[in-house]
């Protein structure tokens, strides 16, 4: 920063007799230079009803809570996050069935299928497939302790 900002703060600061005078006058100079706190907007409130609401609601009901139309939500959500809103919907309902399995011994995929609001069986193996790329039954035959540690969610680690 230029010394023009400065030195008025520092001809400031020696004419004020006691510390506290100068601590508060030093604050009062560092927060005029604050931004203003982030407002979320109609993007970051959209993600967060996907991330809140996405195991259990169709995205054409999210999107009616948002304020802008869904070509324009869509576009700015892939610039935003890189993906497009049904895709973090389908990552997401795949990490909620994760955490709901991930201790199991048994895996139940009928199971799987109804608490992830699939229409069926084969949309839950071709969401899993396009996102894991690998079938389930190939996914969890295969020792977890890696994918869970890398995850987050092996014991031990914060979940």
């Amino acid at each position: 920063m230029p010394d023009t900002i400065f030195q008025p703060l520092w001809n400031e600061l020696s004419q004020l007799k006691t510390t506290d005078e100068r601590i508060n006058h030093f604050t009062d100079f560092a927060n005029s230079f604050q931004q203003t706190p982030y407002q979320p907007d109609v993007i970051d409130v959209f993600y967060d009803k996907i991330m809140e609401k996405g195991t259990t609601t169709l995205l054409k009901d999210i999107v009616k809570d948002c304020p802008a139309c869904q070509r324009t939500l869509e576009r700015n959500f892939i610039k935003r996050t890189g993906v497009t809103p049904k895709t973090l919907m389908r990552i997401v309902r795949l990490d909620y069935l994760w955490t709901k399995i991930k201790d199991e011994k048994a895996i139940d995929y009928q199971e799987l299928v109804f608490d992830g609001n699939y229409f069926d069986q084969a949309h839950f193996i071709n969401d899993f497939k396009s996102i894991i790329g690998e079938t389930p039954n190939y996914f969890f035959k295969r020792n977890l302790q890696i994918t869970k540690m890398f995850s987050g969610r092996a014991e031990g680690t914060l979940q």
